[in-house]
């Protein structure tokens, strides 16, 4: 089962997010923890929103595996000791009109959109520029029967050691809360 994600980068000149969904390992020791180890600066996270929507980050190398370039993904097959490659299996690439990255007037417009609803995502990671020479990376998730969406803290080291565990499972802190109003 998917664990789906909304990554988005907030610009601190217009206040605008650009925005692009994430289909695997969306919780805080997955996607959360790839995107800090391998997305720590803004070029990179810009770099990864501009090609448009990924199925997975590899949690080895950061490589993301972005729908518009499906035919390219290849990747160690473990069992048979050879690489596979998604044109194997009948993976064409998406069209661009359906993964590109998507913009939104606000960070509240880009939580609405992305938490609440029907639209399955799990939670929505934004790298935030607002916060002067200090950008960072910013989880966010919703209850889905209240309206509030509330964030949860990105620790790096707590998410490393989380996700050597055995049991894998993390304890999620809340460290804020965001009441949205109906922006959509």
């Amino acid at each position: 089962m998917s664990t789906r994600a909304m990554i988005g980068y907030l610009n601190s000149d217009t206040n605008k997010v650009t925005g692009i969904y994430s289909h695997w390992d969306g919780y805080p020791d997955g996607l959360g923890h790839n995107l800090m180890k391998f997305y720590g600066n803004p070029q990179r996270v810009l770099h990864l929103i501009d090609a448009g929507d990924v199925s997975a980050i590899d949690w080895d190398t950061g490589h993301p595996l972005h729908y518009a370039f499906r035919s390219t993904w290849v990747r160690w097959n473990f069992l048979d000791k050879k690489y596979d490659n998604e044109w194997d299996r009948g993976g064409l690439d998406e069209k661009w009109d359906d993964v590109k990255p998507r913009l939104y007037k606000d960070i509240e417009q880009f939580l609405d959109e992305s938490l609440t609803g029907k639209s399955m995502i799990a939670y929505a990671y934004l790298f935030d520029t607002s916060l002067g020479n200090s950008p960072r990376w910013r989880c966010f998730k919703s209850d889905y029967g209240s309206g509030k969406i509330v964030e949860v803290e990105l620790n790096r080291k707590k998410l490393e050691k989380a996700r050597k565990s055995k049991s894998g499972n993390m304890k999620e802190k809340i460290i804020g809360e965001i009441k949205i109003r109906k922006v959509a």
